[in-house]
């Protein structure tokens, strides 16, 4: 079994950022465990991940909750 890495992760998305208008934005990924629970909105934020990236937070896609 291999290592469990972000991209296999359920909280593993696309982030589009630093947008300029007529030239677009760059695309990246990013980590939103922090969104998806309960904690006070002065400490959420979101991660920017790499692919092969992992936490001790990781939850397979398609785990139940």
């Amino acid at each position: 079994m291999t290592e469990p890495r972000c991209v296999d992760c359920r909280f593993f998305h696309k982030l589009k950022h630093n947008f300029e208008v007529g030239k677009g934005f760059e695309e990246s990924h990013c980590c939103t465990i922090m969104l998806e629970h309960e904690t006070p909105q002065d400490v959420t934020w979101v991660q920017e991940v790499e692919e092969n990236s992992r936490c001790e937070l990781f939850t397979e896609k398609g785990a139940d909750e």
